[in-house]
This record gives C-alpha cells, sequence and structure tokens, in this order.
C-alpha cells in the first residue's frame, strides 16, 4: 500500500477536512486538534464515517484508509474498503484480518448493521483470509459484533453464497459446541430466539444426503423412466 503524512493527505482532500471537523465535534473536541489522530478511539471514529459517507471520492477514501488503518472496528471497514479497491490484498490483507480479529471487540462500540455487513463481505466472507469459518466465531467470540445484530448475523452467514456448505458447516459446529479452535474462546452460551431456525438448517445441512442431492437423484430416475 501506498502511505502519505497527515498533514498531506488533508491538504490535498479537503472534503477529509470536513470530515475530521465533523468528528470533532462528535468528539467534543472544543477546538481543531490535529494530535487526535493519534488516538485510537478517535480514528476509529474517523474511519467509520469516512468508509460510510457517500460525499468523499474514491481516492480520498482510500488514501486516508491507508494512512489510517488500525485493529479496530473501524478499521476492519477501512480493510474492507482497501480490499474491494484490489489495494489491500494477499497475504498483507490475511495477515491483517488474523492480527486484528485474535484481538477483543468489547473495548469498542459496535459496527452499525451496514458497517458490520460491509465487514462481512469483504473482510469474513473473503478467499483471501485464511480461514473464513474461524472470522466468524472470532467476531462472535470476542465481542465484535452487537447482540442486537447476532440473529441478522447468522441468517447472513447461513444465505451467503460465498462460503461453501462445508465452511458453514463448520462455524455451526463451533456455535453449537460441537467444534473448537485452539485458542478461540468457546461460542457464547446464549443466542437471540431466532436462531431456533438456524439449528433446523443446520441440521438439515448435515443429513447424508442433502436436499439438492436428493432433487438431483429424482430427475434422473424421472428422466430414466421416460
Amino acid at each position: 500500500m501506498e502511505y502519505f503524512s497527515n498533514m498531506e493527505l488533508f491538504r490535498t482532500h479537503p472534503c477529509l477536512c470536513s470530515l475530521f471537523l465533523v468528528c470533532l465535534e462528535d468528539w467534543g473536541a472544543g477546538r481543531v486538534d490535529w494530535k487526535l489522530l493519534n488516538n485510537e478511539e478517535f480514528v476509529d471514529l474517523f474511519l467509520r464515517k469516512l468508509c460510510l459517507c457517500e460525499d468523499v471520492e474514491q481516492d480520498a477514501l482510500l488514501k486516508g484508509c491507508s494512512l489510517l488503518l488500525q485493529p479496530s472496528p473501524g478499521g476492519l471497514l477501512a480493510a474492507a474498503a482497501l480490499h474491494q479497491a484490489g489495494v489491500l490484498v494477499g497475504e498483507e490483507f490475511a495477515e491483517f484480518t488474523t492480527f486484528t480479529l485474535r484481538g477483543s471487540g468489547n473495548g469498542w462500540k459496535p459496527l452499525c448493521w451496514g458497517g458490520l455487513s460491509e465487514v462481512l463481505e469483504e473482510v469474513a466472507f473473503s478467499s483471501d483470509s485464511h480461514d473464513a469459518a474461524w472470522n466468524l466465531a472470532s467476531l462472535m467470540s470476542r465481542g465484535w459484533i452487537a447482540r442486537e445484530h447476532q440473529a441478522r448475523f447468522f441468517k447472513r452467514v447461513w444465505q451467503t453464497c460465498r462460503l461453501s456448505l462445508g465452511q458453514k458447516k463448520e462455524f455451526f459446529r463451533w456455535l453449537y459446541g460441537q467444534h473448537q479452535w485452539s485458542g478461540l474462546p468457546k461460542a457464547p452460551s446464549t443466542y437471540p430466539e431466532e436462531t431456533f431456525s438456524l439449528k433446523v438448517a443446520y441440521r438439515l445441512s448435515s443429513a447424508r444426503r442433502p436436499y439438492s442431492s436428493r432433487r438431483e437423484g429424482f430427475k434422473r430416475r424421472t428422466q430414466q423412466a421416460r
């Protein structure tokens, strides 16, 4: 990735100055303080607004994400943006993802559902990651996902076409205590009520002959009968 100094970045892209002022107001700062760009919590706030703002041009977005990338929820959003643009890829992307998800998300404000969706699509589900199922288990067990988003998270994991059935089954086996990764906390003991449907889906997915296989077999027998 290409890197820039703070002042070079903000001089070149005035839209980032406007975003910085918005963040200062949300932060409760009484004056302009550029030293806040060395504060991890402020940078996390800035990255969230940067990645979810529609008024920032692409070049400013990518340079800002590259400069301020850090292991936080906002940093995961920045990694998602950089990965989608082909700036952060391969082993560099995988190492950042793994390092970040090994840490706790409990000390950070949870991502909104829109931000979490971006992280799922471009980070957790990515084929550039070392282990998609482990990514999901880390997000779940280390506090990166707000409780109010858990039901939607489970459903999105089950419904995505970005993961293989094997990866999904591995995650759900962990979720229901049938699988464990070394060094990874066990799955939380409580879930939203909506997970009942996912339990059913998981059990069906574990059948010896899934529905799709039975359907294909029925088609073949029907064609042969004709």
